[in-house]
């Protein structure tokens, strides 16, 4: 009998409202310098998790051992520790699987050093970016395959496999006693879309184009987001549209359902069945259904997003955005594929209809913005804009704000929408904002 089976086998037996949630992952990591392999991490790890329903109370217990029946019964003592909440829940809808393309045979069947091949080439391309690269930071391939299992008490009994695999590099150029780091990186779901070679140029030529900057005078001017600084501060927004923030007064965006939030020009999407995003599945971690949700339209903020816990306390409808940090932990809520409507310009001709701004390319210390007003002063650096051309490096200045007169200010919305793994997969494209608070030297300083 197999795990699965085996859950469903202590559920019924156990007679209790109850969930057993099964998670089994495999990571590789290579990671190289100088063209030679510094080390190699393949990991593995399964670990169960019940939850159980008694007396309108949650309990909640973990183990890398699949002795169902102990974990049930160790659920059912914790909840005796736990206050009565009339909102615990576990899914009882459709029991129908969405079929979607998300495992890669081939990320299997590549030979290890092969693998090894790839990171090297992510490191050459970095050097050969440019001959002022006489450095890199951290090099590294990964793989990552996982599989979930939810077996529950109200017949759900559903499971998927999920994989993607990708590289980053981290490029230092020096010149003139000066240093600067550039990150290239390429993830995908398929090993043929992953492209290596542009991982270590992007690195390369970001560290190189950063070399030199200036620090600007302090001023409030037109400002353009690169695509993964839209993706950073997302990341910081799609926080703020989790019911559980918004209940517990920890949002700035609490009490703004149904208004208008942002420009006409931003529309944000939370797209769980997108092709080949990294967050793509077929159910949350609580076995709901996945779906694409409208977050924010034409600038109004339509929903925010829900699991069950959250949906039953507003009297709503999941929106199937439970989600575990592991095994170990109950369902929370998290995003899966998250981003911002891309339109139809281009960065360059964004940039164009600047006569003096500023193009972000890197931020600094998001963990600083405030959740509960919106206010932020972070790091950041990238380029000038004088006469509709992107011309000198800018670097030591800060960028201050209100996230939400941040939606409001967007302008235009550009064509090169991109995701960011290190944003929790946020996506946004350029974003044109009409004007920012950079703070630099004092004038004529």
């Amino acid at each position: 009998m197999n795990p699965r089976q085996q859950a469903q086998k202590a559920i019924i037996t156990s007679g209790l409202e109850s969930e057993i949630f099964i998670c089994k992952s495999r990571t590789l990591r290579i990671n190289v310098q100088g063209q030679k392999v510094e080390s190699i991490e393949n990991g593995s790890e399964t670990g169960f998790a019940a939850r159980v329903i008694s007396g309108k109370k949650n309990g909640f217990s973990f183990s890398n051992s699949s002795d169902f029946s102990a974990l049930l019964k160790q659920a059912k003592e914790s909840s005796s520790f736990m206050e009565e909440d009339e909102h615990c829940r576990l899914f009882d809808g459709s029991t129908s699987n969405i079929e979607l393309d998300i495992y890669d045979e081939e990320i299997n069947k590549v030979s290890e050093k092969d693998k090894i091949k790839a990171v090297f080439e992510i490191e050459k391309s970095a050097y050969n970016s440019d001959p002022l690269i006489k450095k890199t930071g951290s090099v590294s391939y990964i793989d990552s395959e996982t599989e979930i299992i939810i077996v529950n008490s109200n017949g759900i009994n559903r499971s998927y496999m999920t994989n993607y695999c990708g590289g980053y590099a981290e490029a230092i150029c020096e010149k003139d006693s000066m240093a600067e780091e550039g990150l290239g990186f390429s993830f995908a779901k398929k090993w043929m879309d992953f492209d290596p070679a542009f991982a270590g140029k992007e690195a390369g030529l970001e560290a190189v184009n950063l070399i030199g900057g200036r620090i600007i005078e302090s001023a409030t001017l037109p400002v353009i987001f690169d695509s993964l600084v839209g993706a950073e501060f997302l990341d910081v927004i799609a926080g703020l549209v989790f019911a559980e923030s918004v209940q517990k007064g920890k949002s700035a965006f609490a009490g703004k359902l149904n208004t208008k939030i942002a420009s006409a020009a931003v529309n944000i999407v939370d797209d769980a069945l997108l092709t080949k995003g990294l967050g793509t599945a077929p159910f949350d971690d609580e076995g709901s259904p996945c779906e694409t949700n409208a977050v924010i339209k034409n600038g109004v903020l339509i929903t925010y997003l829900y699991n069950l816990h959250t949906a039953s306390k507003d009297g709503v409808k999941t929106t199937s955005n439970a989600s575990r940090a592991s095994f170990k932990s109950p369902p929370g809520t998290g995003v899966a594929n998250f981003y911002i409507v891309p339109g139809n310009r281009t960065q360059k001709e964004l940039i164009s209809k600047i006569s003096k701004g500023v193009l972000i390319t890197k931020v600094m210390a998001m963990h600083s913005v405030n959740p509960i007003s919106g206010d932020f002063s972070v790091g950041a650096c990238g380029f000038m804009i004088e006469n509709g051309q992107r011309t000198f490096p800018v670097r030591g200045i800060t960028i201050a704000g209100n996230l939400l007169d941040f939606l409001r200010s967007i302008e235009e919305i550009g064509s090169d929408l991109r995701f960011s793994p290190f944003a929790s997969n946020c996506g946004s494209p350029s974003l044109s904002i009409s004007s920012l608070s950079i703070g630099g030297k004092k004038p004529g300083g």
